[in-house]
């Protein structure tokens, strides 16, 4: 289980305190959601936030428009993503988390707006990012920094540690776990299982809710759950959009309709551009 900072001044934000009170559920669900990453990117649909704020859709999507007014987050409708302005001002604490920071920008955001939304904002870190914009933090220390002041800060310093080590760990109340979706009688054990354990990996529950979304959005792709599944596993995707699969694969969702896969690799140009990925799926469906 992970914890997230909220500042003590959340509740006498000036901001916080103009919203109404189901926007204001909305602000604390997105920086204290299970689904949340530190750098304040990540997938969270509108079903999901219904489910688990008890809003209804409307309710829900009015929230994010008044919060995104505001500029306290930016959501994108098409992806299904949220960036909420100031989470990694206060969670991203060194160089190890902007590591992870970059890795899950390459591996898991799909909106390449919010991407950019980011790098504004965090001008000043360094993200090892394919397309960052670096600037670099000037370290030095300045001329009239005395030694004096170098050790009251160490003194300081020293009396915060000794203080932290006296006090007892406080027991970690305990969460109710959330119930996970059950195997479609369509999808292979093989196929369920590694599909789980990359939801674990990314602490994403497949959920009811979640799993319905997929096989809608399988269904507009057209093609099978299970050839959903493999594909958001191989590409290390937590979901599966039919938009994220067209311009994967350079085609749009109406033209492949009801194509299966072992049609696919008969068309020798994308059996070509999709060699390895087309005979890892084959082999997870017995057919080499």
């Amino acid at each position: 289980m992970s914890y997230r900072t909220v500042d003590e001044r959340f509740w006498r934000d000036p901001k916080v305190q103009d919203l109404d009170l189901k926007s204001k559920l909305v602000f604390l669900y997105f920086i204290t959601s299970a689904n949340a990453h530190y750098s304040g990117i990540y997938y969270c649909p509108i079903s999901l936030i219904c489910e688990e704020t008890g809003l209804d859709e409307n309710e829900a999507r009015y929230s994010i428009d008044t919060l995104s007014k505001g500029y306290m987050i930016a959501y994108s409708y098409p992806t299904k993503e949220v960036f909420v302005a100031n989470m990694a001002k206060f969670q991203v604490k060194g160089a190890k988390q902007i590591a992870g920071v970059a890795r899950h920008f390459e591996s898991s955001v799909q909106s390449q707006a919010l991407i950019k939304k980011w790098m504004d904002k965090y001008d000043t870190l360094s993200i090892p990012y394919p397309y960052p914009i670096v600037y670099p933090t000037d370290t030095t220390e300045t001329e009239t920094e005395t030694e004096t002041e170098r050790e009251t800060e160490k003194e300081k310093t020293s009396k915060k540690k000794t203080a932290t080590e006296i006090e007892k760990p406080k027991p970690k109340p305990k969460r109710r776990k959330k119930r996970q979706a059950e195997k479609p009688e369509d999808v292979s054990e093989q196929v369920w299982e590694d599909f789980l354990t990359l939801r674990e990996k990314k602490r994403a529950p497949l959920t009811d809710t979640a799993l319905r979304d997929i096989e809608r959005e399988a269904k507009k792709a057209g093609i099978s759950l299970q050839d959903a599944l493999i594909h958001s596993a191989a590409k290390g995707w937590q979901g599966f959009e039919a938009s994220w699969y067209a311009k994967n694969r350079g085609t749009s969702p109406e033209n492949n309709r009801r194509k299966p896969y072992t049609q696919l690799a008969a068309d020798d140009r994308y059996w070509e551009d999709n060699k390895d990925e087309l005979e890892e799926i084959q082999r997870k469906m017995g057919e080499i």
